[in-house]
């Protein structure tokens, strides 16, 4: 009988030690779901995006560990942030879920409508005939409108008075220069992709007039762009003969991102992530364009 009461305590005592535990464990994961939000966590006022060099993010159903997995993302370079927290409530393209605040880089957060207020102007070149649009053309058109949309996300207002190549009145560089000029826009992008008989000319560059004043901020997209493609260092021509340029009063740049008959360019082409990220690099340099020199009274000649 000894032996058996000897027994009955000590699963007692192991019963009131796993409902101790048990306790204290709820206790625990409550507090570290309640927490308060780390003090460098960004201000939520507004909508926020944070870049996250992470490789590998794990979205969840709820904001703690012990909600299943919603979503993996393997590659991941920024998520926008609908709620603050422990766990931040972020939304990737069309997904939401939770996400814990260590992965991100919280004091590298930038409003989601960060290009609020900026006027961007975007026109591309056109070659066609009865039958057909030239492939340059269709290239033209697939980078303007992806950045129409890039800049429109951020908060921009885009002046770009042709998406396509159907009104005949728009065929005229001038009369589109001249809609531009009824806006004072803060800089406007002339998409024109090179053809040329020989195919080593390739890669990105950007042509300028001579009295543009952009000289650095082109040296610095233009490196962007070619880095994008596999090019070293910048490439800013002088133009003096394109008409559009000629005849629009707010900045501007020509971008060629390339040539169609330059075959690793027209590889380049074909692939959706790479014309994505082209307009996502000329909106990023757009964001410093207009915050180092609109805002805070820079150069466009000096360094951003």
């Amino acid at each position: 009988m000894k032996q058996k009461g000897a027994s009955y305590r000590i699963l007692l005592r192991c019963s009131l030690l796993i409902l101790t535990l048990g306790i204290l464990l709820c206790g625990a994961v409550r507090s570290f779901g309640e927490s308060e939000p780390p003090s460098n966590a960004f201000d939520m006022e507004e909508q926020l995006i944070i870049p996250t060099n992470k490789t590998q993010i794990t979205l969840r159903t709820g904001p703690g560990f012990f909600y299943p997995v919603k979503q993996t993302l393997t590659e991941c370079e920024k998520l926008e942030v609908l709620e603050k927290g422990l766990w931040y409530k972020v939304r990737y393209e069309d997904t939401s879920g939770y996400v814990y605040s260590a992965l991100f880089v919280d004091e590298e957060g930038f409003a989601a409508n960060r290009l609020d207020g900026a006027y961007i102007g975007i026109d591309f070149a056109a070659s066609y005939n009865a039958h057909s649009i030239g492939l340059g053309t269709q290239v033209n058109i697939a980078l303007a409108n992806l950045l129409k949309a890039a800049l429109e996300e951020a908060g921009a207002t885009v002046i770009m008075p042709r998406t396509d190549i159907g009104n005949e009145e728009l065929q005229s560089a001038i009369v589109r220069a001249e809609i531009f000029n009824k806006y004072d826009c803060d800089i406007i992008y002339h998409f024109d992709t090179g053809a040329e008989p020989s195919q080593t000319m390739s890669g990105p560059h950007i042509c300028l007039t001579p009295d543009s004043g952009l000289e650095r901020a082109a040296e610095i997209l233009s490196a962007d762009l070619r880095a994008l493609a596999g090019k070293e260092g910048s490439d800013v021509r002088e133009q003096t003969a394109d008409v559009f340029l000629n005849h629009v009063k707010s900045p501007a740049m020509l971008i060629v991102p390339g040539y169609i008959t330059s075959d690793q360019d027209w590889k380049l082409f074909g692939d959706e992530a790479y014309r994505n990220n082209i307009a996502v690099r000329i909106r990023e340099f757009t964001v410093d364009y207009i915050y180092e020199y609109k805002l805070d009274g820079g150069s466009a000649t000096g360094n951003l």
